[in-house]
C-alpha cells in the first residue's frame, strides 16, 4: 500500500539546493607539508600536472661552506628555499635571504650573498639531482643539499667576488648589513610562479 504525502514546493526547492551544495566539483589538498613551510600554492598552466610551489624557511646559522673545494666556517643569513614540484620531481629551485622574523607579502627579500644563486633567485646545483618526492613533507630535508654541495661560482648574484665575502664573515654570525635588497616577498613569488595577482597572506 502506497501512502501519499503532500510536500510544500518550497520544501522541494530546499532539498534540491541542499543536494547541489553537497556536490564537490573540485578539491585541492596539500597533504603533509615540510617543516618550516611558510607558503604553498598550486599553479595550473593548461596541463594535466599542476605545479606545486613550496617555500621553506631556515634560520640564520654558522655552517661549513665549500667554496671551490676549500671549507670555510661562515655565517648564513635567514634563507627561504623555494621548490617548484610537478608530480614527484623538482622542476625549479630558487632561494633568497630575508630578515623578518615572520614573513608576509611586504617582507623584503635579498640576494643570496654567496655563490651558485643567480640574480633571479634560481639555484645552480651542479651535477646534483634532487631525488623524487613521495610526499611534500620530504622537502623538509632538501635544503641540506644546498648547504653541503661544492659552490663553484666565483661571483655572487651582484657580481661580487665570493672569496672576499667569505673572508669577511668567516667564523662569525652573519652580518645582515651585507645583504642587498632585491624585491618584496610578493614580487619574489610572482617572479617564480608567473602569477601577477596580489598574495593573500
Amino acid at each position: 500500500m502506497v501512502k501519499e504525502k503532500q510536500i510544500d514546493p518550497s520544501g522541494i526547492l530546499h532539498l534540491i539546493k541542499e543536494s547541489l551544495d553537497s556536490v564537490i566539483t573540485d578539491h585541492y589538498e596539500s597533504g603533509p607539508l615540510p617543516k618550516g613551510c611558510i607558503y604553498y600554492a598550486v599553479v595550473e598552466r593548461n596541463s594535466q600536472h599542476p605545479e606545486q610551489i613550496v617555500i621553506i624557511e631556515r634560520e640564520a646559522c654558522i655552517r661549513p661552506y665549500n667554496h671551490m673545494g676549500e671549507i670555510y666556517q661562515v655565517g648564513y643569513p635567514k634563507l627561504i628555499f623555494c621548490y617548484k614540484v610537478i608530480k614527484d620531481k623538482i622542476c625549479g629551485f630558487y632561494m633568497a635571504a630575508v630578515k623578518d622574523e615572520i614573513i608576509n607579502k611586504k617582507s623584503e627579500v635579498y640576494y643570496f650573498p654567496y655563490a651558485n644563486v643567480y640574480d633571479n633567485g634560481s639555484v645552480c646545483m651542479g651535477s646534483f639531482i634532487h631525488p623524487p618526492i613521495k610526499e611534500l613533507s620530504d622537502l623538509t630535508y632538501y635544503p641540506e643539499a644546498f648547504y653541503t654541495i661544492e659552490h663553484t661560482h666565483l661571483m655572487n648574484a651582484r657580481n661580487q667576488l665570493v672569496i672576499d665575502i667569505l673572508k669577511e664573515v668567516e667564523n662569525k654570525p652573519f652580518d645582515s648589513g651585507l645583504l642587498v635588497f632585491d624585491c618584496t616577498f610578493e614580487q619574489f613569488i610572482s617572479r617564480i610562479s608567473g602569477i601577477r595577482k596580489k598574495l593573500k597572506i
